[in-house]
């Protein structure tokens, strides 16, 4: 897809650029320019296409671009690249598709157009080696009995006896072929006969190198000719323009477009009066090709946010319940508003490595304030996220699913990070922080592929002027889920991906495009938990992520700094893996495909264990433990400077052709 996009970019500035010259510099009498122009042009248009120029827009406002953060989370992916093995039963016929047909055409087309250049340079070699040479004035002079002669090619000048030398028109045609010599036109021609071998598929090199051998004849014709013999000269081309046998890569001095040499010889004193605006018209052109193919519009801000400004962001981050309010309480008596108040902490701790101002709205198990009820302690949430000025409030809790009959909350298969906005008014900033923070969430852990809301009304979010939401690490009743944020290590994770969340929003926010309004319900009385779904592709379902273990006594990390990597890096493990992967008989036999997800552990020395299949058919399994068992050491992942323990995932999928 990436090579038909190129050329289809090459053919159209090549046909752009020979439309111009077809129609404002074509038969003009300012040949040097015209050669220039074409050269230059046929270059460009090949470079053209690979050119990517980055182009700041300014935007101040935030609603204009929330697709390239939508994109940008997209783009988040801590699983390796996909791998596809692919199997027939008939070992021949994996070779007969569309891609390998357009290779096959393409190489033959390259070989024809070789055949016919290599032929005419032997030609050329073969007259060389034929007749003798006289140098003079560093031209290699061969005085022949051929056809088509008189002829240059670079220094050689291949001349016909039958023409007498010592002649008015022998010397005219001398000075012509002379010309050619000086000029350097053939190294023209053999530049354009290689990009016709090349690129044969695109019909505009055709016509260049058709229109830069016409320039070379006007050139050289200008130079042979004076004022005083103009009509003599024309009548010599008129009197030797016959059919001759000529290679076509060389300059003969009777060249077919005898019309148009004609008509420049006897014209060449006439030039339209437009002729300087016609030439300096090509730059325009040339502007506006190279902005619509090779600049790349990127969005830039306007100094209107914390990170361009430098003004340290300041966040309310609220330990949701406290005090008198416990929260939610599981069955083995873990309360929420701990697990809150240390996450809470956690990030204040780290704020200061993210130019993140962080104000807790409580600091220890009592309500904001010290407030005297759970109404009062959210008034206060409210006054404190106004008195410090805030930017952003991010309220931390813990979710759970209560059983209503009983009055109680039970196991729950529910799991994953979640975020809730107002839903009685409209704020797209409080949407868009929630992508931010779930986008970075999901790299440790299982994350809603929704912004949600409830119809019901929620204060803190409801009556702040900032950017709101609430973040619900969890469920406190799903077994899983409390493993991992009970654990310090993740609760440091947690924070940390948190903080880089709001850093990212705040860098980015207003490159975001506004999410549209119409898919955004304000209420759904039919569903009291009404939800938006994000453009979000995660990448891993919760069964997938929760079966990667958090924390042991030595830790093993899901990311890092930098990731454990295959000697070579990963265009040598793709290659490891498509070159010793089998595609197992038994499944070949049944015509069992599918995709294998593998996660694997790399230690600190870079040696691979605890290989498991995750997923996938059961006939495909133990092709791919084997060949990740037998990949032999990589290069560890680092993190804080140090070799870590790091797991790893790779899809490997099986097709049958």
């Amino acid at each position: 897809m990436v090579l038909l996009f190129y050329i289809t970019k090459l053919i159209l500035a090549c046909g752009i650029f020979y439309s111009y010259y077809w129609l404002f510099l074509r038969n003009q009498q300012f040949h040097r320019y015209n050669r220039f122009y074409l050269l230059i042009t046929t270059s460009l248009s090949i470079v053209i296409p690979f050119l990517k120029i980055p182009v700041g827009l300014f935007s101040s406002n935030p609603d204009n671009a929330a697709f390239v953060k939508t994109l940008r989370v997209i783009a988040v992916n801590e699983w390796e690249e996909p791998v596809t093995i692919y199997a027939s039963r008939n070992n021949w016929s994996h070779l007969f598709n569309m891609q390998n047909g357009f290779i096959l055409l393409y190489a033959t087309g390259v070989i024809i157009g070789l055949f016919f250049l290599i032929r005419s340079l032997l030609y050329v070699l073969d007259l060389k080696r034929k007749y003798p040479q006289e140098v003079f004035h560093h031209i290699q002079f061969y005085n022949t009995t051929e056809k088509g002669t008189p002829f240059s090619f670079f220094r050689a000048i291949f001349w016909n006896r039958e023409i007498p030398f010592d002649t008015k028109q022998g010397q005219q045609i001398f000075r012509h072929e002379f010309f050619h010599v000086k000029e350097k036109h053939s190294a023209d021609i053999m530049l354009l006969e290689l990009l016709c071998c090349l690129g044969w598929f695109n019909p505009f090199f055709h016509l260049l190198k058709k229109e830069i051998k016409a320039i070379h004849e006007f050139l050289a014709d200008a130079y042979a000719v004076s004022l005083n013999n103009r009509h003599e000269y024309a009548e010599l081309l008129v009197l030797h323009a016959i059919h001759q046998k000529k290679p076509g890569l060389t300059n003969q001095f009777f060249h077919n477009q005898i019309k148009r040499r004609i008509n420049m010889i006897i014209h060449s004193n006439l030039v339209r009066r437009n002729s300087y605006l016609s030439r300096m018209m090509a730059l325009p052109l040339l502007f506006v090709l190279v902005s619509a193919f090779a600049i790349k519009l990127t969005n830039k801000q306007v100094n209107n946010n914390h990170s361009s400004s430098g003004k340290t962001l300041t966040v309310i981050i609220d330990a949701g319940h406290g005090g008198i309010d416990n929260g939610t309480i599981n069955e083995n008596g873990i309360v929420e508003k701990n697990l809150n108040l240390a996450i809470a902490q956690k990030i204040k701790e780290l704020s200061t490595g993210f130019n993140v101002s962080v104000e807790l709205t409580r600091n220890s198990d009592e309500l904001p304030g010290n407030a005297f009820s759970i109404d009062e302690g959210l008034s206060k949430r409210i006054e404190i996220t106004k008195e410090k000025k805030a930017d952003l409030f991010v309220s931390i809790h813990v979710n759970a699913i209560m059983n209503i009959k009983k009055a109680a909350i039970a196991k729950t298969e529910n799991s994953g990070f979640e975020v809730y906005v107002t839903s009685k008014k409209e704020n797209e900033k409080s949407k868009l922080l929630g992508i931010s923070i779930l986008s970075e969430l999901k790299n440790i852990y299982f994350a809603s592929e929704t912004i949600k809301q409830r119809e019901v009304g929620i204060r803190v979010l409801d009556e702040n002027s900032c950017p709101a939401i609430i973040l619900e690490c969890g469920y406190i009743n799903n077994p899983k889920d409390l493993s991992f944020i009970t654990d310090k290590y993740n609760q440091e994770k947690i924070a940390r991906n948190i903080l880089e969340g709001i850093v990212k929003y705040s860098r980015e926010y207003n490159l975001s495009v506004l999410i549209n309004k119409d898919t955004i319900p304000k209420s759904n009385k039919e569903n009291a938990d009404s939800s938006v779904k994000m453009i979000v592709d995660v990448k891993m379902t919760a069964e997938e992520n929760l079966n990667a273990p958090t924390h042991q006594f030595d830790t093993t990390f899901i990311k890092v700094e930098f990731e454990p990597q295959f000697p070579g890096g990963q265009a040598a493990w793709i290659k490891f893996l498509h070159d010793n992967l089998k595609y197992p008989k038994a499944a070949l036999d049944k015509e069992i495909q599918g995709t294998v997800l593998m996660q694997f552990i790399v230690d600190k020395t870079g040696k691979t264990s605890d290989v498991k299949a995750i997923s996938g058919p059961e006939a495909l399994k133990k092709e791919c433990i084997r060949i990740i068992e037998t990949s032999g050491n990589w290069v560890p992942g680092k993190d804080d400077g140090k070799n870590v323990k790091v797991y790893k995932k790779q899809p490997i999928t099986f097709r049958l052709q």
